[in-house]
């Protein structure tokens, strides 16, 4: 959404060298540190015909491709020498002389130094930073920032360990309940090495109907939801087969460190504990509890709580990263939110798209006193 939004504003660009000479410019296309240079001309501004301004330019073939700003909703680029691509309407009004000569040079830069890359490149060609504009704002939105990694790394480290531990108390409590029936395969001869890959096959046949399946619902509720947030970019489903790859396997991994223990636990019981088994852990070392007052409901379920204390800690630590996600990624909403509400503040702006987009004023004032005027009304 924020790259979208950057990308509308400012380009798609990482930066733009201005004021450079053609032996510059081809220094810039052999250098191996960036993906692409596109060259730009600026040949002058035609004003006459307000509030709409003309501006001659040559940009090279490469430029059409790759640059959102430059890319043609309709028709094709220029083949010959004398040929210019132009709205139909304007053609029949349109009567330029060249004022000026100004060559740009539209760059993207390869690696996550970008900024610094940039300026380092710009200075060896004999730039200095007046003539570097490094599009900052699309930079960081592509979210090679600190700013941005940081807080989605955490989420992330919280998510995996919510998931750990949420997967290792399912079958944990679940071999707990079956300590039986994992006794009775020890006695029919049954190794422990067979038992935790019983545990484990178990795993993977719940992960292949719970993967797939949650992969398909996240895709399905994004598909509906998203388009729902109310913020100024409209949002649209965007995914990856590398991100579903990568879903894959976190998951896998995740379920086989959540089956290791209960695993062992499974191995380890005997015929005999098996039918001693009460589900209750008991120390060697006796404590009396000395009784404080009349029993209770409330009393009596708190010590239940802590009859099995590695349970009962379990449960709570679940329950509390559930509560830590919910607060995380609620947060990380209302500063996206936050973001937007205090980048346009009001229901719409008006603003000269050339000023905004390359830092300089092509010398028309689109929004001047009659246009305001129509406005106000």
């Amino acid at each position: 959404m924020e790259i979208k939004q950057i990308v509308a504003q400012t380009g798609d660009v990482h930066v733009q060298y201005e004021n450079i000479r053609e032996k510059q410019v081809e220094i810039l296309k052999n250098n191996k540190k960036l993906t692409s240079v596109n060259e730009y001309i600026g040949l002058g501004f035609n004003n006459q015909y307000k509030p709409y301004s003309i501006e001659m330019c040559y940009i090279d073939e490469s430029a059409g491709d790759t640059t959102d700003y430059f890319r043609l909703k309709e028709g094709k680029w220029p083949e010959k020498e004398q040929d210019i691509a132009m709205p139909k309407w304007m053609l029949e009004k349109m009567g330029v002389k060249p004022k000026q000569r100004f060559i740009q040079a539209s760059v993207k830069v390869k690696g996550r130094n970008i900024s610094d890359t940039a300026y380092e490149i710009g200075h060896n060609i004999g730039l200095d930073d007046k003539n570097i504009s490094v599009n900052k704002m699309y930079i960081n939105a592509l979210g090679l920032s600190k700013d941005v990694l940081i807080p989605a790394g955490i989420a992330g480290v919280i998510v995996v360990l919510a998931t750990v531990l949420v997967i290792y108390n399912i079958f944990y409590i679940s071999i707990k309940e079956r300590i039986t029936q994992f006794g009775v395969l020890a006695a029919l001869g049954t190794t422990k090495k067979q038992i935790r890959r019983v545990i484990f096959r178990e795993g993977l046949i719940l992960s292949f109907i719970g993967i797939p399946g949650g992969i398909i619902l996240g895709h399905l509720l994004s598909l509906f939801i998203i388009p729902l947030i109310p913020l100024n970019v409209k949002l649209t489903l965007e995914t990856s087969p590398y991100i579903v790859i990568l879903a894959v396997f976190v998951s896998l991994f995740t379920v086989a460190i959540s089956l290791r223990k209960p695993s062992e636990i499974a191995s380890k019981v005997s015929p005999i504990e098996a039918i001693r088994y009460s589900s209750v852990e008991l120390s060697s070392r006796k404590k009396e509890r000395k009784a404080k007052g009349t029993t209770t409901i409330r009393r009596l379920a708190y010590l239940n709580l802590w009859r099995s204390k590695k349970r009962t800690i379990i449960t709570i630590i679940s329950m509390s990263l559930t509560g830590i996600l919910f607060i995380v990624f609620f947060s990380m909403f209302s500063s996206i939110k936050n973001k937007q509400d205090n980048h346009i503040s009001s229901d719409f702006e008006l603003t000269a798209s050339w000023l905004t987009l390359r830092g300089r004023d092509d010398g028309s004032e689109p929004l001047n006193k009659e246009t305001l005027s129509k406005v106000k009304k």
